[in-house]
């Protein structure tokens, strides 16, 4: 009933909306299924992360209203895991401590990812390492560095305006007859 007269904060309206967006992006089935990411917690957490480091890599150069609703998107990000943390039964006094475990790791990721973007192969090795646990042959992250890069292509066209507002498109990865992962949009 408060929450009436609570004063409307668009830049964490649109954080959520492009929150949500990323992880439905990261549930899509062709990532467990086609692409050989792990179908557990630890997976699909990552998965979310590289959505969330495309949302970022997108925004972070569009000024300061880019680098608030980015920052906005990752705090609703380390918001959620402490909610999905405790909702599994993550003891209160350690919540807090896996939550920081958990930034440190989307840092390093997006640091590690960011600078691969020019190198496919060690794009791929990065997403092998983090993202597929290391299981099986590091070439098997290069379907998910291909959706990646095309991932960040099809963001970079979205409409600035319309990302600020919270609205964006995921293209779903899409695995074609020589193994190769493209987004749908580019398919």
């Amino acid at each position: 009933m408060l929450a009436f007269w609570r004063k409307r904060d668009p830049v964490a309206e649109a954080a959520t909306r492009l929150y949500a967006a990323a992880v439905a992006h990261a549930r899509e089935p062709a990532f467990y299924r086609d692409l050989g990411v792990p179908d557990t917690y630890e997976g699909r957490f990552e998965m979310i992360i590289v959505s969330v480091f495309a949302l970022m890599h997108r925004l972070l150069p569009e000024g300061e209203a880019g680098h608030k609703l980015s920052q906005a998107t990752m705090e609703t990000m380390f918001m959620a895991l402490d909610d999905d943390m405790r909702e599994i039964g993550v003891g209160d006094m350690t919540v807090p401590k896996k939550v920081i475990a958990a930034a440190s790791a989307f840092y390093g990721r997006a640091k590690v990812y960011s600078e691969a973007l020019d190198d496919p192969a060690k794009l791929a090795a990065g997403l092998h390492r983090n993202v597929m646990a290391g299981a099986g042959d590091a070439s098997q992250g290069l379907p998910l560095a291909r959706h990646l890069i095309t991932l960040l292509g099809d963001l970079t066209a979205q409409p600035v305006a319309d990302l600020l507002l919270g609205t964006v498109r995921f293209p779903a990865p899409v695995v074609v007859s020589d193994d190769r992962a493209v987004s749908g949009a580019a398919a």
